[in-house]
Formats: C-alpha cells, sequence, structure tokens
C-alpha cells in the first residue's frame, strides 16, 4: 500500500510540474485571444453601424427593441463543439494529425491539472481505506461507510457537475471524469477493506458489490467517457479473480463472465469505441481458457454453451445485430471473405479452444454430436449474411477435426467399416455439403465461394477419409466410396443437361470431374497419382476456358502447390524408391509429361499474374528434372540429402548453384512472384555456399583422396568447380544482383576456376589423383607455367579485343605471376646450356607477347588505344 501511494504521489508531482509552463503558455494565449475577439466585435459593430445608417430617416424604430438588437447576447450563443465534446462520439483524426505521443503530451498539458486532481482523489480514497484498517478512533464499520459514502458522493458530484456544466464554468469533460474515477476506485477499495481486512461481508455479497461497481463505472461512460469503461470492464473482469466464494461453480463463473461480456458489447456500441471490444474479448477468451483448465468431463456441454455465446455476441452482434435481424446476400469478394479482422478472429479462437476441450474431455459421441451442432451452424448463417459465406469451409475443418479424433485404427472381423459411426459421419457430411452447395448454386449463383463448396467438399471427404484410413479399412472402403463417387458424377452430368447458363455448368462439370479422378485416384500410387493430379490441372482450365467462365486463381494455385510438393520430395520417398513408368525410372517420365501438363493448362489461363504461377511452375519442374536425373544417371540413385557422399555434394553444389542463378534471372520478368523467386534462388545459393564449403574444405580432393574418374579434365573436378564458376561469373555478368555481390561472386568464379585449371594438370601427371603429398615432377612445374601463361594471354587479348581494363590487368596480374614463377620455381635447378637457352626461349616468348599486345591495341594505320573500363 506504501509503495503504491508512493507511486501515485511521484505522477502526481511529475504531473504538476510539467502543467505549470503549460497553464501559464495557455494564460497568456487565451489574453491574446480575448484582445483579437473584442477588435473584432469593435470592427463587426462598424460594419453593422454603416448599413443600418441609410435606414434611419426612413423609419425611426423604437428604442427597446435597438438597444436589445445592437447588444451582444453571450447567453443564447452555443458553447462551441470542441468546448465539450461528447463522450460517445468518434474522435475522427483530421489529414495533418499529429501523432500519438504528441497528442498525449498535449492532453497531459491540458489536462493534467484535472487528472492530478482525480489522482489526489484516489490516493486520497486509498489513504482513507488505510485509515479504516489502522486508526482506532472510530469503529471499523463507521469508518467503511464513510469512505464508502465519500465515493458515492464523489460520483454523485461529477454527475451532478456533468448535467450543469454551463452553470459551474466548465469546458472539458475530464473534470467529472476525474471525479467520478477517484469515487469510483474508492468504493471498489472500501469494499474490499470490508471483505479482507474486517470480514464484515460473505464472498457472494463481495462479489455482488464489486461486480456493481464495476458494471456502474461502465454504465457511466455514457457521460464521463471511455476511461470510465476501461477501469469497469477491467474491474468487472478481475472480480471472480480477487473475490474466491469457496463454491466453484462453473456454469456461474461462465454466467457471470457471459453478461459482462454483453453489458461491455453494448457500451462500446454506444459510444463507438471500439477498443473496448477487444477488451471484453481479451477477458472472455481468457476466462473461456481457464475454465477449461478447470472443467472435467461432466462440463463439457456448459463449455459448448459458453462457445456458442462468445460466438454470438463477439461475431454474429456487430453484423446482425443483437436480435439477429440484419441480413445481406450481396456478393462479396474473395478478400474481403478472407481478409483477417476482429470477426474472423471471434470465430476462429472460439472454436480452437472447444477443440482443446473436447481433445481434452470428449467421448466420441460427443466429439460427433459438437460438429454436427457447429456445421449446422455454420451452414445456415450464409442464408442470413453473405459475409459469413466462408463459414462452411471453417465448419467443414471443425467436422474434420473431430473425425480424425474418433477415425476407427482397425476393423472388427466381419464388420463393413462403411457403415460405422466415424464412416457415416463423414458420408452425411459429404451429403450435406453436396446438397446445401447445388442449392445455393440454384438459388444465388452468384455467390462463387458455394461453387467451391459443392466441388470440393464432397471430394475432399471422400478422398481424405480414404488417405487416412488404415491398409486393411481403406481395401474395404474402396468399393461403396467409388460407388458413391461414381453416382455423383452421374449426377452432375445429368444436372449439366438441364441447366443452360456456363456459370452453373462448370461447377457442376468440375464436381463430375474430380469425382471420377478421385475413383481412379484411389487405385494409383505414387507416380501415377502425381499423374492424375496434373492432369486434374489441365482439366480445369480447359473446361474453365470452354464454359467460358473464369475459376478463381487460388484454386489454380492450390493445385499447383499440391502437384509442385509432391513431385519436390518425391526422390527422398520410399514409395518411389522402385517406381517405373513405361518401363522406365519414374523420373524420365513424369516430370517431361508434368512439364506438358502445366504447359498445357498455362494455354487456357488469361490470368496474367496466373500465367507467371505457371512460368515459375515449369522452371521448377525443369530444375527438379535436371536435379533428380542428373544425380541418377550419374550415381545410380538420388542424392542423401543429410549426409551426402562427395559426388552427391558435388551434383547438389553445382544444381544449387545453376538453379539459383536461374531462379534470379527470372526473378525481375515476373512481377507477381518476383519476391517470391528472388528468396528462393538467394536460398539455392546459399545451400550451395554449405555445399561448397564441405566438398572445398572438409571433403577438398587436393588432401583427402576422392574418386575423381578416368578423365583429367572431364571429371568430377569440373562438376565441383567448373560449371558453378561458370554459373557465378554468369550472375555477375548480368548483374543479378546488388554490386557487393557481383565482386564477390567474380572472385569465388575466379577462384573455382584456378582450383579447376590447377587440378585438372595435377590429375594428368599423377593417374586420376590430386593430393599435395604426392611428388611433383619438372614436367608438371612446366605445365602449369604454359597453362597460365596461355590463360593469361588470352585474358590480355580478350580484354584488350572488348576494351575491358580489369579483364586486361587481371590477365597482366597472372602473366607477371607467371614470369616470377618461371624465374624463381621452374629455372631454379637448371644450369650450363640448359638455362642459357630456357633464358633465351623465356625472352623470346616475352618479346613476341609485347609485339602481339601491340598488335591488338593498334588498329592499321592508327595510335595504339587503352582499354576502357
Amino acid at each position: 500500500m506504501d509503495a503504491l501511494l508512493a507511486l501515485l504521489l511521484l505522477i502526481a508531482v511529475v504531473a504538476l510540474i510539467s502543467t505549470h509552463q503549460s497553464l501559464r503558455q495557455l494564460r497568456t494565449a487565451l489574453l491574446a485571444l480575448q484582445a483579437r475577439v473584442e477588435q473584432q466585435g469593435r470592427q463587426l459593430q462598424q460594419l453593422l453601424g454603416q448599413q443600418d445608417a441609410p435606414a434611419k430617416p426612413a423609419a425611426q424604430p423604437s428604442p427597446g427593441p435597438t438597444n436589445q438588437q445592437a447588444r451582444p447576447q453571450p447567453d443564447a450563443q452555443p458553447l462551441p463543439q470542441a468546448s465539450l465534446p461528447s463522450a460517445g462520439a468518434p474522435a475522427g483524426a483530421p489529414a495533418g494529425a499529429p501523432g500519438f505521443s504528441q497528442a498525449l503530451g498535449r492532453h497531459i498539458k491540458a489536462n493534467g491539472l484535472l487528472w492530478l486532481g482525480g489522482i489526489v482523489l484516489s490516493i486520497g480514497g486509498l489513504f482513507l481505506a488505510r485509515y479504516a484498517i489502522d486508526a482506532g478512533l472510530l469503529p471499523p464499520a463507521v469508518r467503511i461507510i464513510g469512505g464508502a459514502l465519500f465515493g458515492v458522493a464523489l460520483t454523485l458530484g461529477a454527475d451532478h457537475l456533468a448535467r450543469h456544466a454551463a452553470r459551474f464554468d466548465i469546458h472539458s469533460p475530464h473534470v467529472p471524469a476525474a471525479l467520478a474515477s477517484g469515487g469510483l476506485i474508492t468504493c471498489f477499495a472500501m469494499v474490499l477493506v470490508a471483505f479482507e481486512g474486517y470480514g464484515y461481508l460473505s464472498p457472494q455479497l463481495t462479489f455482488l458489490l464489486l461486480a456493481l461497481v464495476s458494471l456502474a463505472a461502465s454504465s457511466l461512460t455514457l457521460r464521463f467517457g471511455p476511461l470510465l469503461a476501461c477501469l469497469g470492464t477491467v474491474g468487472a473482469y478481475l472480480v471472480p479473480a480477487i473475490v474466491n466464494t469457496g463454491e466453484p461453480h462453473l456454469a456461474m463463473l461462465l454466467g457471470y463472465v457471459t453478461l459482462i461480456s454483453a453489458y461491455n458489447l453494448q457500451v462500446a456500441m454506444r459510444v463507438q469505441q471500439y477498443w473496448l471490444w477487444w477488451l471484453a474479448f481479451a477477458g472472455q477468451s481468457l476466462w473461456f481458457g481457464l475454465a477449461i483448465s478447470l472443467a472435467g468431463s461432466g462440463d463439457l456441454p456448459l463449455l459448448v454453451l459458453f462457445t456458442l455465446a462468445t460466438l454470438y455476441l463477439f461475431a454474429l452482434v456487430p453484423k446482425l445485430g443483437w436480435l439477429l435481424r440484419q441480413s445481406s446476400s450481396a456478393v462479396l469478394p474473395l478478400r474481403a471473405l478472407l481478409w483477417p479482422d476482429k470477426t474472423q478472429l471471434a470465430l476462429v479462437l472460439p472454436l480452437v479452444m472447444l477443440l482443446v476441450a473436447l481433445g481434452l474431455h470428449a467421448t466420441d459421441n460427443q466429439w460427433m454430436v459438437t460438429a454436427v451442432l457447429v456445421t449446422a451452424l455454420f451452414y445456415g448463417l450464409p442464408l442470413r449474411h453473405s459475409a459469413f459465406d466462408a463459414l462452411p469451409f471453417l465448419a467443414l475443418a471443425f467436422a474434420f477435426v473431430s473425425f480424425t479424433a474418433v477415425a476407427p485404427v482397425s476393423s472388427p472381423e466381419g464388420s463393413l467399416p462403411a457403415f460405422s459411426l466415424p464412416f457415416l459421419f463423414v458420408q452425411g457430411n459429404a451429403l450435406l455439403s453436396l446438397l446445401f452447395g447445388a442449392w445455393m448454386l440454384h438459388r444465388q449463383p452468384q455467390r462463387r465461394a458455394f461453387h467451391t463448396l459443392l466441388v470440393v467438399a464432397p471430394v475432399l471427404w471422400y478422398g481424405l477419409s480414404y488417405a487416412l484410413a488404415p491398409t486393411a479399412i481403406a481395401d474395404q472402403l474402396y468399393l461403396p466410396w467409388s460407388i458413391e463417387l461414381t453416382l455423383i458424377a452421374l449426377a452432375a452430368t445429368f444436372a449439366i443437361t438441364r441447366v443452360k447458363f456456363a456459370l452453373l455448368q462448370l461447377p457442376l462439370a468440375l464436381l463430375a470431374n474430380f469425382a471420377l479422378t478421385l475413383v481412379l485416384t484411389m487405385l494409383l500410387e505414387a507416380g501415377p497419382l502425381t499423374l492424375a493430379l496434373a492432369a486434374q490441372l489441365g482439366s480445369m482450365a480447359y473446361l474453365s476456358h470452354s464454359y467460358k467462365v473464369r475459376l478463381p486463381d487460388w484454386l489454380y494455385k492450390l493445385a499447383l502447390v499440391a502437384v509442385m510438393a509432391r513431385l519436390s520430395v518425391a526422390p527422398w520417398l520410399d514409395s518411389y524408391a522402385s517406381e517405373t513408368l513405361l518401363g522406365l525410372h519414374w523420373s524420365v517420365v513424369l516430370y517431361p509429361l508434368v512439364i506438358a501438363l502445366v504447359r498445357f493448362a498455362s494455354g487456357y489461363v488469361g490470368s496474367a499474374p496466373l500465367q507467371s504461377w505457371f512460368r515459375g511452375a515449369q522452371l521448377h519442374l525443369l530444375a527438379l528434372l535436371v536435379t533428380t536425373e542428373t544425380s541418377y544417371l550419374l550415381n545410380g540413385r538420388y542424392p542423401d540429402l543429410l549426409d551426402p557422399s562427395y559426388q552427391e555434394a558435388c551434383l547438389l553444389a553445382m544444381n544449387w548453384t545453376v538453379l539459383g542463378g536461374v531462379y534470379l534471372w527470372r526473378a525481375p520478368r515476373s512481377a507477381t512472384t518476383a519476391l517470391v523467386l528472388r528468396c528462393w534462388g538467394w536460398g539455392l545459393l546459399a545451400a550451395a555456399t554449405v555445399m561448397q564449403l564441405r566438398i572445398s574444405l572438409v571433403e577438398n580432393p587436393f588432401w583427402h583422396a576422392q574418386p575423381l574418374g578416368p578423365l583429367p579434365m572431364l571429371n568430377w573436378l569440373a562438376v565441383q568447380w567448373a560449371i558453378p564458376a561458370l554459373a557465378l561469373f554468369g550472375l555477375a555478368w548480368l548483374r543479378l544482383a546488388p554490386a557487393l555481390w557481383q565482386r564477390i561472386f567474380s572472385l569465388l568464379g575466379g577462384l573455382f576456376a584456378a582450383l579447376y585449371i590447377n587440378g585438372g594438370i595435377r590429375s594428368f601427371f599423377h593417374a586420376h589423383s590430386v593430393l599435395l603429398r604426392l611428388p611433383t615432377t619438372q614436367a608438371e612445374l612446366y605445365s602449369y607455367s604454359l597453362v597460365w601463361l596461355l590463360v593469361a594471354l588470352g585474358l590480355v587479348v580478350f580484354g584488350l579485343r572488348r576494351q575491358y581494363l580489369k579483364l586486361t590487368q587481371l590477365g597482366l596480374g597472372i602473366l607477371l605471376v607467371v614470369i616470377l614463377k618461371a624465374f624463381l620455381v621452374d629455372m631454379a635447378h637448371l644450369a650450363g646450356l640448359y638455362r642459357a637457352i630456357s633464358f633465351i626461349g623465356l625472352g623470346l616468348a616475352l618479346v613476341g607477347i609485347g609485339w602481339l599486345f601491340q598488335r591488338v591495341r593498334s588498329p592499321k594505320g592508327g595510335s595504339p588505344e587503352a582499354p576502357t573500363s
């Protein structure tokens, strides 16, 4: 208590000091404003006198009315709206409104003394509560009653001041709000003192009194502003945590929380302060989570009712009103249905918490009954308002989670799984989504969400239930599932002949197509299943083009992602290990076929952003084809990503470097997927860097014996260093990265090229090995000089021809190193005639190179030109 009082006093002193200077400035501004108003009043009187002067000879007015008209009437003019703003009016910020910190500073400067008075009154109430405990001059009951009466008097006095603001010359609503805050805090403290300090009140009565004080604070929001609502809301939700009645009754607790939430929502809607919605939703959710931890198996129906109450208060009331009478059938775009806002949060979070409660306490029958209740509610709400068109999909997700919780893991011998409760639940949901989607398609065909529900939901129920069932049960499900899907396809085909509009024919055609495809898919595995999914993508695009009805882009994207995900992980799945298609290994056939299907589908898609997705998918599939086939053809298997061998690591580093460069090259040419391609490109380059560090440092063939292959230059050194060097040079040459990374790519490419050249020379002299511990012959030393001399000569000539100064300088630097090596290393062991001949030969070579440089640099008949950068 002492620490709290000290803190409040410190806040009061700081507020007083910060307000003193502001008051002086405000007084000066008011005096200047008063002088200006008086000046304008005098000017107005002069203008009025000039207008009335010609009219005086015509009609002589009586003195009474003339004086009354000339005299200003200050009482007849209302106060400006800015002087006494309504507590419930929403504060609309102008275009040039200051920031939150500036507004807060101005508010403190303008109303600092008012809130200082409220803080001092609260301190006085707390001191009174402390006095009620420590002092003994009067009986404790008298002191507590006196403190409570003091708090009530402050609140009533604040109400009186608010009602007669003009009479008391009050120009700010914060004056009565500060007094009311101090009074309510005092009443709250007196009730707690009577309960905790002296035991005068029973827990039940204390609970009731604290709740009444909190509700009173929320009610006074309509008169004093949102501060009272904050105090009342927080206090009301804290009451059950402060007071322990000794009788834990979950129904009473949740009922109290629901009533408090309903009252606070009503206040929030009245004063149009929607941050109170968030405060109330936070309190409701916190108590929901606490109730789940306290509940037992018998309290599950109560939690279900509390979930429905939460959905009603925070999701339905803002859209439909308290009596759920508002309705709308307007067609809303997909972005409006799925864009995250408070309504989506109020729908999803209670359902997630209910799933947690069901997982802790529910039986199989309770899972099913709850799912049926949620499904019925979420299928019925779109009939009332189109803003809830996405709710059937949320119900679909909830029902499917419920199915997975009760799905059987085995089937009793002689039983039919299709007629067990979980799979009857599957068939019932599939039939409900089919009938509801068809009915909404006929009643309101413009609402596209129900097109998707009709096409996706039945197939999804049958497909997922079959895929997740154990093998023994899945074998028994295939026949009934196939019969029902075939009947659905026949019904959809018959319905196509009965409707005339393409808008209605397309979802029916897709439903028939999906149902028959699923029948075939349940017979397929691994590669054929992936091929069937890709064929489904092509059929969607073709049917959409044929019926001239555009499907939503997200449907194509979802299908593309499904196909890409399967093909991206397929090489490392056991189910694909021995897979063959047409007598060949699966990847040789599957990847080209899927690329062709994606190419076929892209020809019937008119959306430009979607075309970028299809082009990116083709590029990704081509990259997968290159990656998998190079590894399979060279090693006979796909690489182990976690622990690759030397040859597998070389292939991965090479492929990832090349693919990263391709993605970065493709990114600027794809507006919608540029960010994704750029992220993938840099990610692949980072992965290639990690793999290069492994094979160039830990497993470097210069100090670890590695199987390089039979040929000197066309071996695994080319895979490890030569091809990545070319890819890095290409990245720098095409300027696909910032300037700093271009220089880094150039340096790394040069390093890889040098390692490859030296490694190739050494492997030629040491039986396909490049180990440094092997001896170096004189012929090998000369070979290094000769090869690098040719490399330097080529760089210099190319740089001079193309006018690239840096390339020319690089060639000259290499040439200088070669010359130094020739003098210091190659000729160090020669003597006599061999040394003389070697020096003569080197000198003639240098003279010839110099003459060649002059010839390259100087055109015929002209002077030499220096190369440019």
